[in-house]
Formats: structure tokens, C-alpha cells, sequence
């Protein structure tokens, strides 16, 4: 299992306060709008989106297809960091629900 170098230590205060930022932003934004397309998005905007459609369809699979490995390790992370932010959760939980599935590449 990959595992991120991205430790967010936050206070409830400080989660409950990013959470509703990223809420905001998410509906301003209509990411969780089912078919919604986006395009020159930075990489941690791309993650956001794929937080806020796993956030948004709880209990359905997303999937995020990036171009390398050195792409997955840093969209894992970001993933992560925001699905955790957006569902109240730990990081080990965030790990746990947040999966990389390995390179075909040899």
C-alpha cells in the first residue's frame, strides 16, 4: 500500500473550518453536479474534483487515471488529504478508503 509523506495535523477547529471551505468551493463550483466536466485544472484542483465526486456518491467507486507513477503518488496524497477533509476523517482511514492500484508499466 502507498502511503503519503503528507501528514496534515489539524485541530477539529481547524478541519471543521477546511471542510466548510472546501464545501464552498465544491458547490460554487458545481464539482459535485453529476457529469460535470472541467478542463486546465492544476493537479490539486483535479483532486478536488475526484474528493468531491467520491464525497459526493458515497459508497461508488471513483476513479482517477493519471499519465505516471510519480503522478499517482502525488495525486494519492492530495486525494486523500481532501477526502479526508470533506468526510471528517483520519488520515489512517483516508488511507484505508483511498487506493492506488499499481503500474502495468515493467
Amino acid at each position: 500500500m502507498r502511503t503519503c509523506q503528507c501528514t496534515g495535523m489539524w485541530t477539529t477547529a481547524t478541519s471543521l473550518t477546511l471542510r466548510s471551505l472546501l464545501k464552498t468551493v465544491i458547490a460554487r463550483l458545481r464539482l459535485d453536479q453529476p457529469g460535470a466536466g472541467f478542463s486546465g485544472l492544476t493537479p490539486a484542483a483535479q483532486a478536488l474534483c475526484a474528493a468531491a465526486a467520491a464525497h459526493a456518491n458515497p459508497g461508488r467507486p471513483v476513479a482517477l487515471i493519471v499519465p505516471t507513477d510519480a503522478d499517482v503518488d502525488r495525486f494519492l496524497c492530495d486525494v486523500r488529504t481532501f477526502f479526508a477533509a470533506l468526510e471528517g476523517e483520519s488520515e489512517a482511514e483516508a488511507e484505508r478508503r483511498v487506493l492506488a492500484f499499481p503500474s502495468h508499466e515493467v
